[in-house]
């Protein structure tokens, strides 16, 4: 991936130049490296020990190395106290390697050749979007990130491990690749500190921690949203589940027939919801599947629970048939429309609709006047993954300010706007009643019409 910015280098490698400046004493200022608002993009800045100390409404982050020679004594901290420091792990493949390999290959003059990892440019962006939360926001706390580098490698989890145990930390964000989040979540939930994952939709990677914040909504939950719209905005819908024959496909469509059987109960025999679980078979079977012979009169509501880019096409062939004489939404899943193999053209007519977690307004003037910030500081445009790393700054920072390490209360069941995006979270519970995890409910659904997105609701 190219990038057009000079400053996607400079504010990668003084940002791991700076996490790895050792310090005698983490809690003391001697030798500490600081970042703030003004050189956040010229690189690390040694800060003065004699210099005064800010005031309490300057945000400051501190980062601090993670081999100090005299380590705080590792604490399990307690979840109902309120500090005035907090100090913040950050796991994030920066792949630091790869970007100065990239780097020597390149040069200033001759940008564009520098390429970087996607992996590089969401943990940057993230990075950047957490920075302007924190300039902006009136805090009374302060709080020391540190950040470490998995690569997006297993290989690197380990040694990141290692070093967190030598510390102690109040909240763990990341990583994205899920054998090194669980790794993380095992660790966080055997030292009761509460961990933020920010990109993860996967459900089993929370180890069952009841402090683990989830942020992208798991699969099962975009297809709740869907059944609770269907049922909401579409008059007598008649879903039909399309699900392969895998342990994890059959799981959702039971969870489905049980959601709607509970939601039946509870309404009389005319007014009940009809809907049908569809296997379509094994990888061959699934091409002798043909769409009339499930359809009915009425609202039919399709769910086509398949990443098989084969079968979507087969699928999708038949739908611009069948939708001439029949009243039919769709469903496709997560990934669909960005998919360079799925053809455009086929969900391109308005049917076909699509969940998802963020939605940005360009035309509303918090966005506009944000993204003219973001521009100044950093000279391109912010990504989702600003955006995500703004909001959860916004967020989780602020009711820790706010109400220590014992934020779950206020955190649950409202609804959250920093800035794009709308998050609700919510305890998901064990039939025993144990919390599971805690994860953000709030979707979107939009369809493409004229190549463009048009946002449903």
């Amino acid at each position: 991936m190219k990038m057009n910015s000079f400053h996607f280098y400079v504010i990668l490698i003084g940002l791991l130049t700076l996490a790895s400046c050792k310090t005698k004493n983490i809690s003391s200022q001697n030798d500490v490296m600081r970042f703030d608002g003004k050189n956040w993009v010229k690189g690390p800045q040694k800060v003065n020990p004699n210099a005064n100390s800010p005031s309490k409404d300057n945000v400051i982050v501190d980062l601090v190395d993670t081999l100090s020679t005299n380590p705080t004594d590792s604490l399990t901290p307690e979840i109902n106290i309120k500090k005035d420091r907090y100090r913040i792990a950050v796991i994030l493949p920066f792949m630091e390697d790869s970007v100065r390999r990239s780097w020597a290959l390149a040069s200033k003059k001759n940008f564009g050749k520098f390429n970087v990892t996607s992996q590089s440019e969401m943990s940057i962006c993230f990075t950047e979007g957490m920075m302007m939360a924190l300039n902006t926001m009136k805090l009374s706390s302060k709080y020391d990130i540190q950040f470490f580098d998995d690569k997006h490698s297993s290989a690197n989890i380990e040694g990141i491990l290692s070093q967190l145990k030598k510390d102690s930390f109040d909240l763990i964000i990341g990583p994205a690749l899920k054998a090194n989040l669980m790794e993380i979540t095992k660790f966080a939930r055997e030292n009761n500190i509460p961990h933020l994952s920010p990109f993860s939709p996967s459900k089993t990677a929370s180890l069952d921690n009841p402090n683990y914040y989830m942020v992208e909504p798991s699969l099962e939950q975009h297809l709740l949203t869907i059944i609770n719209y269907g049922i909401d905005s579409i008059e007598k819908p008649n879903f039909k589940f399309l699900y392969h024959n895998s342990p994890s496909s059959i799981a959702y469509a039971n969870s489905i027939a049980q959601y709607v059987d509970r939601y039946n109960d509870s309404l009389d025999i005319e007014d009940k919801i009809s809907y049908s679980n569809i296997e379509l078979g094994t990888h061959q079977v699934s091409f002798d599947f043909e769409l009339d012979n499930y359809l009915d009169q009425g609202n039919n509501v399709i769910i086509v629970n398949s990443f098989d880019e084969n079968f979507i096409h087969h699928f999708l062939r038949q739908l611009n048939t069948a939708e001439k004489n029949n009243q039919l939404t769709v469903f496709g899943m997560p990934g669909w429309e960005t998919s360079e193999t799925v053809r455009l053209d086929y969900i391109n007519n308005g049917q076909i609709h699509f969940t998802q977690s963020y939605w940005i307004d360009e035309e509303d003037v918090d966005v506009i006047n944000f993204q003219d910030s973001y521009e100044m500081k950093y000279e391109g445009t912010p990504n989702e993954f600003v955006f995500l790393g703004h909001d959860m700054a916004s967020i989780f920072l602020k009711l820790m300010d706010e109400n220590g390490l014992s934020f779950k209360k206020q955190l649950l069941d409202q609804t959250f706007k920093p800035l794009v995006n709308s998050y609700q979270f919510s305890a998901i519970s064990k039939e025993n009643g144990e919390t599971q995890r805690i994860e953000n409910t709030s979707l979107r659904i939009y369809k493409i019409e004229e190549f463009e997105r048009i946002l449903v609701k």
